[in-house]
């Protein structure tokens, strides 16, 4: 349960009365004092209107239920060293508080905030997890490496032409040649 508070505009106005309602009283219920109760997961809207008179305003309250899991968009991503990446949590069901706590592993290689953008510092690897906040305590997790990326890949020829039954050889270069993954596939 909490209480809400409603005022009237202008403090000098005749009627000053307040009417409380809930758009769905499965959800959660509010009485005339304005103490709304949650009921059922979901999402309502507490209305405070004056008396006899159309002005009304509304507050968008959601009913949460404990988390059963919690997923992440990635499980595991490769980063360039100074490029970000922003993870995302969903905590399972889908009025469990979304509220989650991110931690790196290892921030020296990369960093995490408080909206799960990821930041490259160094090469190396750690584990992005976000933890539920709220209820009991779930965690997902998402592998990062730290990479130097291939900038570029060239070929030794830009235009081939050749009989039916002949083959030729192309050589292909990557740069930088100290990129951390630098085999290339051919298609």
């Amino acid at each position: 349960k909490f209480k809400l508070s409603a005022s009237v505009t202008p403090s000098d106005a005749t009627n000053q009365k307040i009417i409380w309602k809930s758009s769905d009283t499965k959800v959660a219920t509010v009485n005339k004092n304005g103490v709304v109760e949650g009921l059922t997961p979901g999402k309502v809207e507490i209305i405070a209107s004056v008396e006899g008179e159309s002005v009304t305003a509304v507050c968008v309250v959601t009913v949460t239920e404990d988390a059963t899991g919690i997923e992440l968009n990635h499980i595991n991503y490769r980063l360039g060293l100074g490029d970000k990446v922003t993870l995302k949590a969903k905590v399972l069901p889908e009025f469990a508080s979304q509220n989650v706590k991110w931690v790196s592993s290892n921030p020296e290689v990369a960093t995490v905030n408080s909206k799960g953008k990821v930041v490259g510092v160094s090469y190396g690897f750690t584990t992005i997890t976000a933890i539920t906040k709220d209820g009991t305590e779930l965690e997902a997790s998402c592998e990062i490496e730290v990479v130097k990326p291939v900038k570029r890949v060239t070929l030794d020829k830009g235009y081939l032409s050749m009989m039916t039954g002949e083959s030729k050889k192309l050589k292909a270069t990557i740069s930088p040649k100290s990129a951390t993954y630098g085999t290339i596939k051919w298609t």
